[in-house]
């Protein structure tokens, strides 16, 4: 078989899944080999990690490959599982080496009955960052999805609201610091968080009446958005009727 054609073949499979694969098989007849065929020589390519377990030697022979600094940053994200289960979610773990145009690789993988507290999140992160560090590998920063128990684990790491803002150093103006401070362990992870699935959490908190959401001393509602719509033009407040609707989960 041609290499070119039996990468594009491979590159369908990966990028589109078995099912898309199927239909290119079934219209292009003697052109695209069989998904089982194409299952198989994906499958030389493949290094199976168990669940749950940290691939650590991987990431390490990964980083040398490309003349990479052992240094990362972690990305967390959770998906739904499709089918009847006893895991509802299944919760990816990627590092992201320190290089241009060098793809994330995944070095965990679990299901979760989607239960776990914020300890775990704390812990988890913990194992992975003492794993890594055991080769010699630094995390740089730690991300996830817009979960509140991550969120959660991410303000407790950072101290939020905990650090007392004095002024000892004379970094700014004042006998007090007018901004958030935060304290970050010595060679702990920084948490960073997308301001796409904040903003997301922010809006959905929003449009419930039931749960306030406080900025500073006042308490901004969907009736004000809805006001606002009403008396100002559309080119200064940008916003459309879909942006009102609690039932619209796109962001």
């Amino acid at each position: 078989m041609d290499q070119a054609l039996n990468n594009f073949c491979l590159n369908t499979y990966i990028l589109g899944g078995r099912r898309l694969y199927e239909i290119f098989h079934a219209n292009f007849k003697r052109v695209f080999p069989s998904p089982r065929t194409m299952g198989e020589r994906l499958a030389k390519h493949q290094t199976f990690i168990p669940e749950g377990v940290v691939n650590v030697e991987g990431l390490k022979e990964y980083l040398t490959l490309h003349n990479l600094p052992m240094m990362v940053s972690l990305s967390e994200d959770a998906t739904a599982a499709v089918g009847k289960r006893q895991a509802t979610m299944l919760i990816v773990v990627v590092a992201q080496p320190m290089g241009d145009g060098i793809p994330p690789i995944r070095i965990c993988l679990f299901g979760s009955d989607n239960t776990f507290k914020t300890t775990d999140v704390k812990h988890r992160l913990e194992t992975i960052v003492s794993l890594l560090k055991t080769e010699g590998i630094i995390v740089l920063t730690y991300s996830a999805d817009g979960d509140s128990r991550e969120l959660k684990a991410m303000r407790e790491m950072l101290q939020m609201g905990v650090v007392q803002r004095t002024n000892v150093e004379k970094v700014f103006p004042g006998n007090s610091c007018p901004w958030f401070v935060s304290k970050i362990d010595k060679d702990a992870p920084i948490p960073v968080q997308d301001t796409i699935h904040e903003e997301a959490k922010m809006r959905t908190r929003l449009l419930k009446d039931q749960k306030p959401m406080p900025f500073g001393n006042k308490i901004p509602c969907m009736e004000n958005l809805v006001a606002l719509v009403g008396l100002v033009t559309k080119d200064q407040h940008l916003l459309q009727e879909r942006d009102l609707l609690p039932e619209d989960k796109m962001n």
